[in-house]
């Protein structure tokens, strides 16, 4: 019986400063868990996280990857060129 009342006791007491944050609410059969309000954030930061700056051109490994394209397509049109499809 003493438990009840203290937790009835400790429950109001959060209610009252706490009444802004709720962890649970609505949900039967759950206490409701009231929380202080955490420190106010920077809200700067959400710009500069949605900007993800990087570089500003195309990096190496594209440029390698760019000039073995370019390469392979001239190798076989030259292959083409210099065998006709009726020769063996």
């Amino acid at each position: 019986m003493f438990i009840m009342s203290l937790f009835a006791t400790l429950e109001s007491s959060m209610t009252s400063r706490h009444s802004h944050t709720r962890r649970n609410a609505g949900k039967p059969g759950q206490a409701t868990l009231m929380l202080p309000p955490s420190r106010p954030r920077n809200p700067l930061v959400p710009a500069a996280r949605m900007r993800q700056a990087g570089p500003h051109r195309v990096s190496r490994g594209a440029l390698r990857a760019a000039e073995h394209r370019s390469l392979r397509a001239e190798l076989s049109d030259t292959a083409s060129r210099a065998s006709p499809a009726g020769d063996p």
